[in-house]
């Protein structure tokens, strides 16, 4: 946990809107994990995968 003056010291260094993006995406995180709204390693591994040879087939036009 931080303490006030060294949230005050990030908020500052890092910008209002990027401070308050980092802390919902987290707040968004630990809500997921909460609900059991979770991947496994193997499922995060094949999504990575399926989302590159997408990307690669938009780019060139054809499948990686």
């Amino acid at each position: 946990m931080r303490s006030p003056s060294e949230v005050l010291n990030w908020v500052l260094k890092d910008g209002f809107e990027y401070t308050e993006w980092f802390v919902e995406q987290v707040n968004a995180g630990l809500a997921d994990l909460d609900s059991r709204r979770d991947m496994s390693w193997d499922d995060l591994e094949k999504a990575v995968r399926r989302q590159r040879s997408e990307r690669a087939r938009d780019s060139n036009g054809k499948a990686a």
